[in-house]
């Protein structure tokens, strides 16, 4: 699925996803969480097991595509302690 992000007034930031009938309204602080929760849940097969390679080929995808959305790498930190350790313990642990 592909995400697209749409800032509306108030500096709320909608995020939508072809292909489905998904509007997420985010605050300007939440992007980083919400870019990560739903990349993870769209792009980590649930199946998938533990790989440093491609951990680490998920891990690069996911800052790349959140900064063609315009969020940078700075706001992804703030959010978690390490992208590639969430991707990790997505794949060890599926929601």
């Amino acid at each position: 699925m592909r995400m697209s992000w749409s800032l509306y007034p108030g500096n709320r930031w909608v995020v939508r996803e072809t292909g489905r009938n998904l509007n997420l309204v985010v605050e300007p602080h939440e992007r980083a969480e919400a870019i990560r929760d739903q990349w993870i849940a769209n792009s980590v097969p649930k199946t998938m097991k533990a790989d440093v390679i491609l951990v680490d080929e998920l891990t690069h995808k996911l800052i790349a595509d959140a900064k063609a959305l315009g969020i940078r790498r700075g706001e992804i930190d703030e959010e978690v302690d390490s992208p590639y350790r969430t991707i990790l313990d997505a794949i060890e642990h599926p929601a």
